[in-house]
């Protein structure tokens, strides 16, 4: 499913609601604009709502622009965009 709030503000965060096949496991990857991994999410099967407060792994404060999530199991691979505004 897309990302809600799409676009979000900085300093609040947004869900990325995705759906994992019976017996299969994956990831859900966050890009910035230049393809650089920003955060990544493991998942298992079944629903899960995953919630980014547009940090990266590090902890920092990610800039207003475009990103790019990718959710990706054995059986699908799956990309999406969404927008940080200050």
């Amino acid at each position: 499913r897309n990302a809600y709030p799409n676009p979000f503000r900085a300093n609040s965060n947004t869900n990325i609601e995705v759906s994992v096949k019976a017996g299969e496991t994956g990831t859900v990857t966050i890009y910035n604009v230049l393809g650089q991994v920003v955060k990544t999410y493991s998942v298992s099967e079944g629903s899960h709502n995953l919630s980014w407060n547009g940090r990266d792994s590090k902890g920092n404060i990610c800039g207003s622009g475009i990103y790019f999530y990718k959710m990706s199991t054995p059986s699908m691979n799956q990309t999406k965009k969404m927008v940080i505004v200050k």
